[in-house]
């Protein structure tokens, strides 16, 4: 898990980094957001599939209430 979540976090942070240079450039790349939506989707599946059946159940239910949460 910590190798995976390591991998795609730099993988992540090289992506941000761009995209601060880009916009400060006055050059806002777009296609950036996309990458990195991309790369937490499969970093999520990587993270699941590591995970036994029963604890893929409770990281299905987790998943589906992140974003629904009140502040």
């Amino acid at each position: 898990m910590k190798a995976t979540e390591k991998r795609y976090a730099g993988q992540i942070k090289a992506l941000e980094k761009q995209e601060d240079a880009a916009e400060k450039a006055g050059h806002p790349d777009l296609t950036i957001a996309g990458k990195i939506a991309a790369l937490r989707v499969s970093e999520r599946a990587d993270l699941r599939a590591a995970l036994s059946p029963a604890e893929q159940a409770q990281f299905d239910k987790n998943a589906s209430t992140m974003g629904n949460k009140k502040p």
